[in-house]
């Protein structure tokens, strides 16, 4: 009996990799979607706390993640899958006034009624904030609807709408290796089995150097110090871009603080395990953000990781001279904010190559390999 030829293998089943299954398989695209673990359960999905938001240095990465928190925002209204993963805290970008000029332009050019957006002098901070430290020569870009989401949550949420639409799932399954036999077929070696299909859509994220050691990427760690806030004042997600830092509040009075201190290796194999410098170092940048009126302990620490490659900017495309396959990973801690607006184009550009064997790599926010 002949093996059945799937249009496409997702392999990965995080944020990326179960959206992008669930993207394919709303074009009538026949689709496995394979997870080492258990879906969302991995990786820098597992570990993110989802900070979500339209600012970014990055005009193209802005304008993908204004397009996602539409999604995020208007969930049901959409037709995703199951309850919205979104909380709209608020989010608050912390600059020197030296950039206020920048602030209003990208106010005045991603904020609107659906999406309202406001720059705040230092006496305003200083008011709707009063925890926030030192607000002199600061300003800040405050979006109304920004916040943070749920990464595990939406890639559940994927999963489970590609499996109600007969999306095929193997979790627990381990890839051993991936294999071209053809300019339009590829083996997926597993444990006890091969599979085959036309392209494959590769969202391993930091993992992705074991299976194409030849990619530009790397592992960074990304740690986070949980604390609980004593006074309930810290409800909302801020970045300081001086100071470094970010925190991301949860539910039931806890929030995460960011630390700069961080490992580089090829592989997440390779990390050490967390240690109190990372701790130590999101403490000291705590302090500098937080008035020491407001009180706050710290009671768990993490130590998670994502992919990079040296300019931050993720690698999202077709992979030359290896028809069909399309690699997405290296998204430097910003992957989530923007990842429905890049799983709904990474569909798009497989389900071209599926119907007419082309190429395309439009997105612009990504590393030209």
């Amino acid at each position: 009996m002949a093996k059945k030829v799937y249009d496409t293998v997702v392999i990965g089943g995080g944020i990326y990799g179960a959206s992008c299954a669930y993207f394919l398989k709303n074009k009538d695209n026949s689709v496995l979607l394979i997870e080492k673990n258990k879906i969302g359960s991995s990786g820098a999905t597992s570990y993110s706390r989802g900070i979500t938001r339209v600012y970014d240095p990055v005009p193209s990465l802005s304008r993908l993640s204004y397009t996602s928190l539409q999604y995020f925002l208007n969930w049901d209204k959409h037709n995703l899958p199951g309850k919205s993963p979104y909380s709209s805290s608020g989010f608050v970008y912390l600059m020197d006034k030296k950039h206020a000029e920048k602030a209003a332009s990208f106010s005045q050019e991603m904020g609107n009624s659906d999406y309202p957006i406001t720059v705040l002098e230092s006496k305003a901070i200083a008011q709707k904030y009063p925890w926030i430290k030192n607000t002199v020569n600061k300003i800040a870009i405050y979006e109304h609807l920004g916040g943070y989401g749920n990464p595990t949550q939406t890639a559940i949420n994927f999963a489970n709408g590609f499996k109600e639409k007969k999306g095929e799932v193997y979790e627990n399954c381990c890839v051993q290796a991936i294999k071209q036999i053809s300019d339009q077929l590829w083996d997926i070696v597993l444990p006890h089995d091969t599979v085959q299909c036309k392209s494959i859509v590769l969202t391993v994220g930091a993992y992705t150097k074991k299976i194409l050691p030849t990619l530009p990427i790397f592992t960074r760690s990304i740690s986070l110090t949980q604390l609980v806030d004593h006074t309930k004042a810290i409800n909302i997600s801020l970045i300081d871009e001086t100071i470094e830092t970010y925190i991301r509040p949860n539910a039931g009075g806890s929030f995460y603080a960011g630390s700069q201190v961080f490992e580089i290796q090829d592989t997440p194999d390779l990390l050490n395990e967390s240690n109190s410098n990372e701790v130590v170092d999101a403490m000291t940048r705590l302090n500098d953000l937080i008035q020491k009126k407001t009180a706050h302990q710290a009671f768990n620490a993490m130590k998670g990781y994502d992919s990079y490659t040296e300019e931050k900017a993720p690698i999202v495309q077709f992979i030359k001279n290896q028809p069909g396959l399309y690699v997405a990973a290296g998204f430097s801690g910003r992957g989530y904010k923007c990842c429905i607006a890049i799983a709904k184009e990474i569909s798009t550009q497989v389900h071209a190559y599926l119907n007419s064997q082309t190429v395309e790599n439009k997105l612009k926010w990504r590393y030209k390999l």
